[in-house]
């Protein structure tokens, strides 16, 4: 008796097709984003949002760059006080990741989403009382 080829198989082409799909659309958000910053270099959020896309391809070395230049364009931009955070927190750098969170909170006192982060990695590190 034969047996049909388990559903799996196509289940799993359909998903690595889709894994292809969306690494391209990254791909293809990182060369828009590159050509956005070579007319108007100085657009922190652009740096934030190539960065993402980085950090999204597994490109972190990159995505900090980025973080760090739409930072050096603009301290107060949340985004690369999040990103770097979330970056260094996903790395198991805790500690960086919380002067990050910190920083963000310096320009931005009443930011949930920086007191989430910060308090979640300070109980990943069992410090409750942070």
């Amino acid at each position: 008796e034969l047996l049909d080829e388990p559903a799996s198989v196509d289940t799993t082409l359909n998903e690595g097709e889709q894994l292809d799909d969306v690494e391209s659309e990254l791909n293809r958000t990182i060369q828009d984003l590159t050509s956005g910053l070579g007319i108007r270099v100085s657009v922190s959020d652009y740096y934030c949002d190539r960065a993402d896309a980085y950090a999204d391809t597994s490109d972190f070395d990159r995505a900090v760059s980025d973080y760090q230049s739409a930072l050096d364009l603009n301290m107060g931009i949340i985004c690369g006080h999040i990103g770097l955070g979330d970056l260094n927190r996903d790395r198991d750098q805790a500690e960086i990741a919380i002067e990050h969170y910190t920083n963000g909170l310096s320009f931005h006192p009443n930011e949930p989403i920086l007191y989430n982060r910060r308090g979640a990695v300070y109980l990943q590190l069992g410090q409750f009382g942070e």
